[in-house]
């Protein structure tokens, strides 16, 4: 009897710490979160100084609320078939409730004098800080302004996109 007695309470010992590692296993594995965005934004030139070669701040409304500072860093005219449209790059950093969030951006624009001053950007996300640090995904904003405005004076557009937070 006492031998089986010794193997129950080691079997029972064995099963604990098999489930106790089990459970903090378990507990070291973060779930990465992703969701989907989107939203209204309107935006405005950004008033000097500025340290890229323009600067554009913006409010977000919808799911990923907040506002945005804007750097454009390049820009390349589309050439002789498409005068007045360019392309570049730039950053965006988006201050949220959370914290904030940075992305490296693609855009182009139609700065014809006649034209909306229609624009497209992709942004992918590549820091954050506070609840936002370690996320990933990307940010999608087309916008345009009102004909005979300055380029990027003021304007207003839809965004999207989807976040992954660690």
């Amino acid at each position: 009897m006492r031998t089986l007695s010794r193997k129950v309470v080691a079997l029972a010992v064995l099963a604990a710490l098999a489930f106790g590692a089990h459970v903090a296993g378990a507990a070291s594995v973060k779930k990465s979160h992703t969701r989907t965005f989107s939203g209204r934004f309107t935006f405005h030139l950004a008033a000097p100084p500025c340290s890229a070669l323009f600067c554009v701040r913006g409010v977000m409304h919808g799911s990923l609320g907040g506002t945005f500072d804007e750097l454009i860093t390049t820009t390349t005219p589309a050439g002789p078939t498409r005068p007045g449209v360019v392309f570049g790059l730039g950053t965006i950093v988006l201050h949220t409730g959370q914290g904030n969030l940075t992305c490296d951006e693609s855009y182009v624009f139609d700065l014809t004098p006649v034209s909306d001053k229609e624009g497209g950007i992709i942004c992918k996300f590549v820091s954050g800080t506070g609840k936002m640090a370690g996320a990933s995904g990307h940010l999608e904003l087309y916008g345009s302004q009102p004909a005979g405005s300055a380029p990027g004076s003021i304007g207003s557009g839809r965004y999207g996109g989807k976040l992954t937070l660690p």
